[in-house]
């Protein structure tokens, strides 16, 4: 598989989960629900699959080539790094809620339902300049640099301990999106331009 679109088929799963997590977090609020068990669920979808597993082949494989191909680390690559470190930070505080000792308040709450807003709308801009900016690079490489970056995401993906932990993620991810996929009409007109739309059905 073409390296952009195994990386763009991982935008479609992480943009799912978005959506899925903001739904949930209206219905946590609208019902006054603690719901820490959920939100430990999407928290280790978004540590398992996008951080060990997509962004670690952004940052380890792709950004390296195009580093290496002459794209300025303080340009495009530079602005991806930030923005991974900046989501990395944001989800430090859900998973303090997540495993929160004592049930939440109201307080608790509205901070899950705003981090949760922030979080996606910030993951959903920066998958956005990825396809926007850093993908149409990748149409530039030759065909041998582009064999080159597809080979190594397989080496990745195979890697002992790797494919569980991608499958595992996945399979959260996916999970969630099915069980909260009957209130995902209410965010998907945030969803990214040009994404299918999770099923309703």
């Amino acid at each position: 598989m073409h390296p952009m679109d195994t990386l763009a088929s991982e935008h479609r799963l992480i943009d799912q989960t978005l959506a899925a997590m903001q739904a949930w977090a209206t219905v946590v609020r609208q019902r006054a629900l603690d719901d820490r068990r959920e939100l430990g669920r999407f928290v280790a979808f978004f540590h398992g699959f996008v951080e060990n597993c997509h962004r670690a082949k952004e940052e380890d494989i792709l950004f390296r080539a195009l580093l290496e191909l002459g794209v300025a680390a303080h340009g495009p690559v530079g602005d991806m790094l930030q923005d991974h470190e900046h989501a990395r930070r944001m989800l430090e505080p859900l998973e303090d809620l997540a495993i929160l000792r004592r049930p939440w308040t109201d307080v608790d709450r509205l901070a899950v339902g705003e981090l949760v807003q922030t979080f996606g709308d910030l993951l959903r801009a920066h998958m956005q300049r990825e396809e926007r900016v850093l993908f149409p690079l990748l149409r530039w490489l030759a065909p041998a640099a582009v064999d080159a970056l597809a080979h190594a995401f397989e080496r990745f993906a195979s890697e002992p301990g790797c494919a569980c932990e991608m499958e595992r993620a996945r399979a959260i991810g996916e999970s969630l999106a099915a069980a909260h996929a009957p209130r995902l009409e209410v965010v998907h007109r945030r969803t990214m331009p040009g994404m299918p739309l999770a099923s309703t059905g």
